[in-house]
Parts: C-alpha cells; sequence; structure tokens
C-alpha cells in the first residue's frame, strides 16, 4: 500500500512538472542534431531523487544513508541546471 502511495505522490509530482515547464518554456527544440522531432520538456528527472529522498526521510531504517542522499542531490541538482542551460555556441 505504501508503494501505490507513493507512485501516486510521484506521478502527481512529474504532471505538475511537466505543467510549469511548459509555462515557463522549459523545453528542447529540435534541431539537426537532436534525436526527437518535437519540442520536448527538459529537466523532468528532477523528480526522480526524490524515490529515495521521501522514503529515507520517512522510514527510519534507510536513515543512515545521509552521504548517499547527499550526494544524489547534489550530482541531481548539477544535472538540472545542466537541463535548464543551453549550450553556448562555441563548445560545439
Amino acid at each position: 500500500m505504501t508503494f501505490a502511495i507513493y507512485l501516486a505522490i510521484f506521478f502527481f509530482l512529474i504532471i505538475t512538472y511537466i505543467r510549469i515547464a511548459q509555462r515557463l518554456q522549459i523545453a528542447d527544440t529540435p534541431n539537426q542534431r537532436s534525436s526527437h522531432t518535437a519540442v520536448t520538456v527538459r529537466g523532468a528527472g528532477i523528480i526522480f531523487p526524490f524515490g529515495l529522498i521521501f522514503p529515507a526521510i520517512f522510514l527510519s531504517k534507510y536513515n543512515h544513508q545521509a552521504l548517499f542522499l547527499a550526494g544524489l542531490l547534489l550530482i541531481s541538482a548539477i544535472s538540472f541546471i545542466d537541463d535548464l542551460r543551453t549550450l553556448n555556441s562555441k563548445w560545439r
């Protein structure tokens, strides 16, 4: 039952993020180097680390993994910032 609740929460979070990203125009427009053909929302992967953080907060048996979770948050934050920024043309 707990997993069903988590699934519902994360489904809601992803749908909410996609709507916010569409309003803020956080999207990748396809170009000649793209593998997709339609406008795609960027940064939705920021939701997935919360799949480990929520159980660690609410279930005490996962509290010993604080360093792993801190590293996960750091890597997730860097990846999210990378998704939001566009590559500069001098790096191509």
